[in-house]
Parts: structure tokens; sequence; C-alpha cells
């Protein structure tokens, strides 16, 4: 079994540059809206880097003043009974990410758009996509969120998750515990009622700190010992006006990228989707391509297929 971070009081992930310091409650899943200063914090153990980093070709230092996005995971306790089994961690996981999605951006709407609350754009005010669009011709996901479908590229399956589309790409041994199942690449939408004045770039900026160690997990991967924003700009997703951000990852066994993308449900505004992309950055992980016609081949469908998560 994983093993999760004690429930207490940790830095707060999602304070904006310039304020006092301060602490968040952390209760064992998720963060809360309780803070309070940070006298008298507590120092969260962070793991220390393998003897061999500096020879990692892909090994990026944590940026300075970058907050850590959740408490560090407690040293995995071993589990006998887990031993000489395998358990999918496409299926434990989406679960968990979703209830991540859900922690990080209630702390963002406590503590503001980093001071910039800003309403979602209208239609026909938002940016031009990234690129061209793939040509839409392919199957999409049975299940949809709000009206929205994702394509399937060749190579991924969808996984039933309530209330989440989930795609998967290729499952293999985790390299920090051989009992678990890995993915190559992975993707999900999830909806996020009542999102208030949050932006679309507030929203991603918020969501992919969280997302970092809920996709790639310390009991699996061996922790996450740096990260390096690769690309944060606006985009079109299902014809909404959106933002996504993008961050390269490094542990102790690879490099890896997620990315975080807010857009507006089309059918109500006041709902904001989220897509989570993340990706081993490896000779076995999925091309970007994959990665690019998921997001721009993203689709509103009516009467079509999919059933409401």
């Amino acid at each position: 079994m994983s093993q999760t971070t004690p429930p207490g009081w940790y830095q707060d992930p999602g304070r904006p540059a310039g304020e006092p310091a301060r602490e968040r409650w952390w209760d064992g899943a998720a963060w809360t809206a309780r803070t309070r200063p940070a006298e008298g914090a507590r120092t969260p153990t962070v793991p220390s880097l393998p003897a061999d980093a500096a020879a990692r070709p892909h090994s990026l230092p944590t940026l300075p003043g970058e907050p850590p996005s959740a408490p560090p995971a407690a040293d995995p306790a071993p589990d006998p009974a887990a031993r000489g089994r395998r358990r999918d961690r496409a299926v434990v996981g989406f679960g968990l990410l979703a209830l991540a999605v859900t922690a990080a951006l209630v702390a963002a709407l406590f503590l503001g758009d980093g001071g910039r609350p800003a309403p979602l754009p209208t239609d026909g005010e938002g940016p031009s996509p990234t690129g061209e669009h793939p040509a839409l011709d392919g199957p999409l996901t049975e299940t949809q969120v709000e009206g929205v479908a994702l394509p399937l590229p060749e190579g991924w399956d969808e996984r039933r998750t309530d209330g989440v589309v989930s795609l998967a790409r290729d499952t293999y041994p985790c390299p920090a515990d051989e009992t678990l199942d890995c993915l190559a690449g992975a993707a999900s939408l999830h909806a996020v009622p009542d999102a208030g004045t949050l932006s679309a770039e507030g929203a991603a900026r918020s969501d992919v700190a969280a997302f970092q160690r809920a996709a790639y997990p310390a009991e699996a991967y061996g922790g996450v010992f740096g990260s390096e924003e690769l690309l944060a700009e606006p985009v079109t997703v299902a014809g909404q006006p959106g933002y996504r951000v993008r961050v390269g990852l490094t542990t102790p066994f690879s490099s890896a990228v997620v990315e975080s993308v807010a857009f507006p449900s089309p059918r109500d505004p006041s709902i904001l989707l989220l897509l989570r992309l993340s990706w081993d950055d490896t000779d076995n992980g999925p091309p970007l391509s994959d990665l690019e016609l998921i997001l721009n081949g993203a689709t509103t469908v009516s009467d079509g297929p999919g059933t409401a998560a």
C-alpha cells in the first residue's frame, strides 16, 4: 500500500509572492482552507539527492523560492502482503488525481488568483490555439465531462473512472517499487464547479503544483527532486479560451513532464474544466504529438458518443 503524508501544518504551497510566510492544514488527503502564521512552522523532511545525481543529464535543480506543492511523502513502510502481486496504478492513481485537483483549486479560490482574480473570457475573446488542429477522424472517449470528450490516439486506452475522462498508455513496473504499475503516459479531464472568478491561468498554475507529485509519487518513482517550467501560454480547448502550464520534472530514475490545462465548460462558464497530461520524457514515453492531439482534439459532443462522467 502507498504511504500517505500524515495530517498537519505545512508550508502553504499557494502563498502569493510578497506575503508573510504561513502554513496550511493538510488533512492527510488534501489541502484545507485553514491557515495560520508560519511561526513555529514544521520543516518537512526533504529526501536527499542520490549520490550520482550530478551525473544525470536531465537533473534539474528546484527553482529558488519554489514552494512545494504538497507535504513530502513519509517514508514508505514495507508491505509484505504487497510482495508478489501487482497493482494497477492507472485505476488507483486517477482517483487520487481527482482529489488533488479539488484541493489545489480550493486553495487557489481562498488565496486568490495570484492577487489578480479575473473573470473567464467570453466566447470569441479567446486566443488562437497553438499549432494546427489535427484531423479529428479518429475515435472519441465513451465518457465525457460537461459535454467534452477526448480523442483516443493510437496505443492509448480509455480507463473508466467516476467523474473523470481518463486515458492511459503503456503500463510498466514502477522503477521505485516493481509491485506497482506505472504509466508511460496519462491524460484526464475533470470538472471543477463553482470556480468563481478564478481565471483559467490561475487555475492551471494552482493545479500544476499539486499535479506533479500526484502523477509521480515518491513510492512509485522515488520522489521529485527538481522542476522547471517549460511552457505557459493561452490555448483554445473545445472552442473555449483556456491556459496551459507545462513543467519538466526530475526523479531519481528518469525525467518526466506534466501539464495542466484549464478552460471553462462549453455548457456553463461558471464551471472550469481541467485537462491533465503526464508523460515519461524517455524513449519509452509517448510522442509529444499524442499529447497535442489530445489537447487540440478535445471535442464538444451533444448527441454523439459518450456519457456524462
